[in-house]
């Protein structure tokens, strides 16, 4: 079985090298692609044994979400010499930029490699099954409870009627935080929570059997009308957090997704996101279906390509740090970066002076006029690595994302029977996982955290409950 893993991939690096070679591609694309491939099977072989691939095991994603954003930036400098702002990129940054992705890579596999702790459950099947039922009656009851008592602030994420633009919320939001230090925790106690434990509890009874047949098709409309009003909204984050939920809860629940349909699913959220680019200013379906016709006679199936993406070239803000440093508009950090990343963690409302993240610091000091209006960009773990220490930061870096991710898998294997764990793993895997190439290490770390409090509000609360029950 592993002989075939081996051969399968290499005849993919293959393929994709002999596509860029007879493209007459620069041969950087070929070089990071062919290293990129070596450094990924090195890690996936050294590690694996006998066990089933697994699509939601962090070094998976996480790789292969850094190859597309890397090569999203590589392609689009070397068919343009710009940036996606129309600044011209120097050969030399983008050759420092491709060994920074590299050696990102090979970072995160070394993480992902030097993890070797395991962790296996104390409970019997039988006594899982039992803190399973009793965790989910907990996560039904808050979710009714949650949606009783914030139903003004909830019930318009699932009517599509009430769907607004991306840029019109956007817009309204980022006016929001820059006005209060506290919007952030209203939006987390009165939407996010409330809207994530309801979530939860239809995708529990819509893929549960043992429940009632219209309370399941009730759930499923429930789903159906959240995920459009979503889409429509231009909401990416929503619709990532949604599917991931759905996604993970029945490949470990129900059924265990092959690697074909790990591929075609990947490809659906690969359309869909690019899509979504060109659809988010308006949220009325039919300007929609006009903007997709209008693409398709501009440029066909362009716009799908990897160096067309503007969500993949968030990449090249990697570049703009790697130019600054090289013409002295900005230094490595050395340690600050990291340290004042730790402190971001204190809410604002504790301490309003905090530093800010990389990923804003980024904007403050290359955008300034970008900033005072609210706006932000895009940021990687690549980039927050080689502000730091350069290329040795880009190690560093990618070791804790490895060594992260498999610590978190492995701590969830153990718990994979009992679906609230799924969905505390899910709401971790989103953010950290997912939006580590689009917003850096830190900032991803402090955004799982926030995402995964309603199911954290479930797990202490039924550990509280099980507390006193004994000393009763």
């Amino acid at each position: 079985m592993k002989i075939h893993y081996l051969l399968f991939s290499l005849l993919i690096i293959v393929s994709i090298t002999l596509f860029y070679y007879f493209t007459f591609l620069d041969f950087r694309s070929i070089f990071f692609t062919l290293t990129f491939g070596i450094i990924f099977i090195f890690g996936y072989k050294t590690k694996i044994n006998d066990e089933a691939l697994d699509i939601f095991r962090p070094y998976f994603i996480t790789s292969v979400l850094l190859y597309l954003y890397s090569m999203a930036g590589i392609l689009f400098v070397e068919i343009t010499s710009l940036n996606v702002y129309g600044e011209f990129v120097t050969e030399q940054s983008l050759t420092v930029f491709v060994f920074a992705s590299l050696l990102t890579q090979l970072g995160i596999s070394l993480g992902y490699i030097f993890h070797f702790k395991s962790y296996a459950s104390s409970l019997t099947s039988t006594e899982s099954d039992l803190k399973n039922n009793a965790e989910t009656k907990f996560l039904i009851f808050f979710s009714i409870l949650f949606s009783i008592i914030f139903f003004s602030f909830i019930y318009k994420g699932f009517l599509p009627s009430e769907a607004l633009s991306y840029t019109e919320w956007s817009l309204q939001s980022r006016v929001d935080r820059m006005s209060s230090n506290s919007s952030g925790i209203k939006e987390v106690l009165f939407q996010t929570t409330p809207t994530i434990l309801l979530l939860c509890a239809l995708i529990h009874f819509l893929f549960t059997p043992k429940y009632n047949f219209l309370l399941r098709i009730f759930s499923l409309i429930l789903l159906i009308l959240y995920l459009y009003t979503q889409l429509i909204s231009g909401a990416r984050a929503n619709l990532m957090i949604t599917m991931l939920l759905i996604g993970t809860f029945i490949n470990y629940k129900v059924y265990k997704f092959k690697p074909f349909e790990m591929i075609l699913g990947g490809l659906f959220i690969y359309i869909l996101i690019n899509l979504i680019s060109v659809l988010r200013v308006t949220s009325d379906p039919l300007e929609m279906l006009y903007l997709v016709g209008e693409q398709f006679d501009v440029s066909g199936l362009a716009f799908l390509s990897l160096q067309r993406s503007s969500e993949l070239l968030t990449s090249l803000n990697a570049i703009t740090i790697i130019d600054g440093i090289e013409s002295g508009a900005t230094e490595f950090f050395n340690g600050t970066l990291l340290i004042n990343q730790i402190l971001t963690f204190i809410p604002g409302f504790i301490w309003p002076g905090r530093p800010p993240f990389a990923s804003v610091l980024f904007v403050q000091h290359f955008y300034p006029g970008i900033y005072e209006i609210g706006g932000g960009y895009g940021f990687s773990v690549v980039a927050e690595g080689y502000w730091e220490y350069g290329l040795i930061g880009c190690i560093i870096y990618g070791f804790i994302t490895g060594f992260l991710g498999e610590r978190i898998y492995q701590l969830f294997i153990s718990l994979k029977n009992r679906d609230i764990y799924i969905f505390f793993y899910a709401l971790i895997f989103t953010r950290l996982v997912v939006l580590i190439h689009r917003s850096g290490l830190f900032a991803s770390i402090k955004a799982a955290l926030i995402v995964s409090i309603p199911i954290i509000l479930i797990i202490l609360s039924f550990n509280i409950y099980n507390f006193f029950r004994k000393k009763i």
